[in-house]
């Protein structure tokens, strides 16, 4: 008889072995708290990137989404380096969140709803 113990393989990762809705939903969670503080943003967008890798899963659209949120986001911002000098920064900034916002609700309702989104890949909401 052998005395060894039966090892299990172990996933790649314990992001892996996380079911990827509940990582999708936790994503979108992150992006609505992500215009507070910023962090939760980027764990969100690591979270996503991670994820797309798992390629062939129903929830893809979903992370690509959520990743090319996040690089919109960062595009426009840009646009605070010749706003804010001629006083619109503040107006902006706003704009910015509201779409921020809008953009990661739908996606969470369209996710609720076991939909994929219509189309990940636009800048619109």
């Amino acid at each position: 008889m052998s005395d060894e113990i039966p090892v299990e393989p172990k996933p790649k990762s314990n992001l892996a072995a996380l079911d990827d809705k509940d990582v999708a939903i936790a994503n979108y969670i992150f992006y609505l708290l992500g215009p507070f503080n910023g962090i939760t943003a980027l764990l969100g967008f690591i979270l996503a990137l991670v994820k797309k890798g798992d390629e062939g899963t129903a929830f893809d659209n979903h992370f690509l989404y959520q990743m090319r949120s996040l690089i919109y986001i960062a595009i426009l911002a840009l646009g605070l380096i010749v706003l804010w000098p001629i006083g619109l920064g503040k107006p902006y900034i706003f704009v910015l969140t509201v779409w921020w916002l809008l953009r990661a609700g739908i996606g969470l309702k369209y996710l609720l709803e076991n939909k994929p989104l219509p189309n990940p890949v636009t800048w619109l909401v």
